[in-house]
């Protein structure tokens, strides 16, 4: 399929967020692309309005990540573990200064709060699912348990973490994901806990 010129746009943006963080300008993209400022404002008003667009097309390409696993045979622990960890390989721009930088644009904020809620609630249907199945306890509670799977999300994207533990970020928050999910202890561990 031919990339259009509003996607060169958001890949030429996301690169430079790699390489320069915020301090990109639309000028950047420019001489990146080899463009004239009127194409580029032909596509985009604003930095702001690029910024929307660069959020929709990264929630595009997850959302249809996630479709793909959560229309397949996978388990239910693995269809969890996907809704959480499916990350477009470019989110790795997303530093934690660039990610809180994000988060003071109220346009941006309220698209990634609202992709958060979506998330959360197929999560919410499969712990259901989960629940009536006789897999999940009906007792945890869910408001810490997405706190702590936030936290474990956001703590992956710096690249430095990432880079101490030797691992990409969906295996870090994989990893996070099955010790939550399946705990630190054997079945031997849990039986001796249990039958203290």
């Amino acid at each position: 399929m031919k990339t259009t010129m509003k996607e060169k746009i958001i890949r030429s943006m996301l690169g430079l967020l790699q390489t320069q963080g915020l301090k990109f300008t639309m000028d950047d993209i420019v001489r990146d692309l080899r463009i004239s400022k009127s194409t580029l404002y032909n596509n985009f008003k604003s930095r702001d309005a690029l910024f929307e667009a660069m959020i929709d097309y990264l929630f595009e390409t997850l959302d249809a990540e996630e479709r793909e696993v959560l229309e397949s045979d996978a388990s239910l622990d693995e269809k969890l573990i996907a809704i959480i960890s499916v990350f477009p390989r470019e989110f790795g721009v997303f530093q934690n200064h660039v990610y809180q930088s994000l988060m003071n644009m109220p346009a941006v904020y309220d698209k990634i709060h609202a992709h958060n809620q979506q998330r959360f609630a197929h999560f919410n249907e499969y712990l259901d699912k989960g629940v009536k199945d006789g897999l999940v306890r009906e007792n945890i509670p869910r408001d810490v348990f997405f706190h702590l799977l936030l936290l474990a999300q956001r703590g992956m994207t710096d690249p430095n973490v990432l880079a101490s533990f030797n691992m990409t970020y969906r295996d870090a928050v994989n990893e996070s994901l099955e010790i939550m999910l399946h705990g630190i202890m054997t079945d031997e561990g849990q039986h001796q806990t249990e039958s203290k």
